[in-house]
């Protein structure tokens, strides 16, 4: 007998939680980025190097447009990361990972022409890099993106570790 109780309380916290989640439609992540015409980011984009290597940063929507994953696939390097808006700060949270088993975490900022990354990437050697990506919009398909290492006070240093110009591809 217990267990069919807590069977269907189980059940009507699921229903209700779903309500709950029909309720939300329309104020989720994706959503906020569609009224805010900061969504050109996701899609396929790819830079070629001198050299005639590709690098390609694909950024697609997931769980319900509640969270953006991407993978970079450069030679010899492939990452994976998600981000989601943090429910209690509103904040757009980072995660990523990559094949060296390097770690990064931050949190972006955007408007409807750039897109902003800063946070700490964790080194496979154990250290510590503060940095900054930004993504610029330069066009309907294509943009600058830029890294930038960032200083005790939170500044970034110039020059750019990197400066890239992205094609989008379809």
């Amino acid at each position: 007998m217990r267990w069919t109780k807590a069977m269907l309380a189980l059940c009507i916290s699921a229903s209700a939680a779903g309500v709950v989640g029909q309720e939300q439609v329309g104020r989720n992540l994706r959503s906020s980025l569609e009224q805010a015409e900061a969504h050109w980011l996701i899609g396929t984009w790819e830079h070629q190097d001198p050299d005639g290597d590709i690098v390609r940063l694909v950024f697609s929507w997931d769980l319900g447009g509640n969270a953006i994953l991407d993978h970079v696939v450069a030679p010899g390097r492939e990452s994976r990361g998600i981000s989601a808006r943090d429910p209690v700060s509103g904040r757009m949270e980072y995660f990523g990972v990559d094949d060296r088993g390097g770690l990064a975490t931050g949190w972006w900022s955007f408007d409807a022409d750039k897109w902003v990354l800063r946070g700490d990437a964790h080194l496979p050697d154990g250290s510590l890099v503060k940095i900054a990506s930004i993504h610029t919009r330069e066009g309907k398909d294509s943009m600058e993106l830029k890294v930038f290492r960032v200083g005790a006070q939170g500044e970034m240093q110039t020059p750019p570790l990197l400066t890239r110009r992205y094609e989008r591809r379809r």
